[in-house]
């Protein structure tokens, strides 16, 4: 848990630094980076929350890597069922009969 904060402090500054910057396009990439980094501490925390995973043999690493890859391809199987059913809903009447008049 103290590497967990030790690298959302680290990300921080980064970020931190970022702003300082001159270069528009160098606060954009810093940015992109750190979000992309907190995007996967945030999942990886959520994943493996409740597990017991060795990540200093090989075997706890690739455990590690397949259980997050399976629950990202989950996620993501998730969401093209959820947006296959909404987009196949009939969302508007075609033959709309105004009532008031």
């Amino acid at each position: 848990m103290v590497s967990f904060w030790l690298i959302a402090v680290l990300a921080a500054l980064v970020v931190f630094l970022a702003f300082k910057m001159n270069n528009f396009r160098t606060k954009a990439a810093y940015i992109f980076i750190f979000l992309g980094v907190s995007f996967l501490l945030l999942t990886s925390f959520l994943v493996f929350s409740g597990q017991e995973i060795n990540l200093t043999t090989v075997e706890g690493v690739t455990s590690a890597i397949k259980t997050y890859v399976s629950w990202i391809g989950n996620a993501g199987s998730n969401v093209i069922k959820i947006s296959s059913y909404v987009l196949k809903q009939e969302w508007k009447e075609d033959d709309i009969i105004n009532l008031t008049g």
